[in-house]
């Protein structure tokens, strides 16, 4: 389940989607699915928040991490061209490319998806509320 369209997509981008924008969209959706893993809202019988404001966030921060993901390549992003390896190690299996974008983001659970999630897609879940830094009071 996307929890945007592609038309989202495109007017989030504002410009046309590219040929892989459901494929983009699925994959994005899996990861502020996992973001947002621990985060408190209410949704309806298939597991989609119904609150407008959440509905709003997911949709964005789904469109912001697809359009983050649209110049990749390999699985991630549904293609399999051939990007330039800039170092590559043996005994550790560490490879870095030559276009790879260095980021790192600890959400908290139990690891970092390092590299794969955009700035952009953490700063809007953190504004709705949906990834927390502090604990809940009850």
């Amino acid at each position: 389940m996307a929890y945007a369209t592609v038309a989202d997509l495109a007017d989030y981008m504002q410009a046309d989607p590219p040929d892989n924008a459901q494929f983009l969209l699925e994959r994005a959706s899996e990861i502020v699915a996992r973001l947002t893993m621990l985060a408190l809202y209410d949704v309806d019988d298939e597991g989609a928040p119904i609150d407008a404001v959440n509905i709003t966030a997911f949709k964005r921060a789904t469109c912001a991490q697809a359009y983050f993901m649209k110049d990749a390549t390999g699985p991630v992003a549904g293609t399999s061209a051939q990007r330039d390896v800039a170092s590559a190690s043996v005994g550790g299996v560490a490879v870095s490319y030559r276009d790879s974008v260095s980021s790192t983001v600890d959400v908290g659970l139990g690891g970092s998806l390092v590299g794969q999630v955009s700035p952009h897609t953490i700063s809007i879940l953190r504004v709705a509320g949906l990834i927390r830094t502090n604990p809940l009071r009850w």
